[in-house]
């Protein structure tokens, strides 16, 4: 999901929730989503989930790549910070969507 790569929401230097809340309906608006933009937060925290558990199955499974990526965040803490932020933050992040 694109909104992950290009659209800073956890882990940027912009303080204010209300200015990721706009990034996330501007995106919504540049690729032209309509009614389904509402879906936009869940999608996301699902696509994460899922990325961090096939990166911990990749990493389970010797894959060089991923382990040296994966010992750049020990314990993954990066992700699960990353996944609570937006979970805590959902509501304000999708309620001007």
């Amino acid at each position: 999901m694109g909104i992950w790569r290009w659209v800073p929401i956890k882990g940027d230097t912009d303080p204010t929730l209300r200015d990721r809340a706009a990034r996330v309906r501007l995106f919504c608006d540049a690729y032209g989503l309509g009614p389904e933009r509402k879906d936009v937060i869940d999608a996301l925290l699902d696509r994460q989930r899922a990325g961090r558990e096939f990166a911990r199955g990749q990493v389970a499974r010797g894959d060089p790549g991923f382990t040296k990526i994966w010992s750049w965040f020990p314990n993954d803490s990066y992700l699960l910070e990353a996944i609570a932020y937006i979970e805590a933050h959902r509501e304000e992040l999708s309620r001007d969507l």
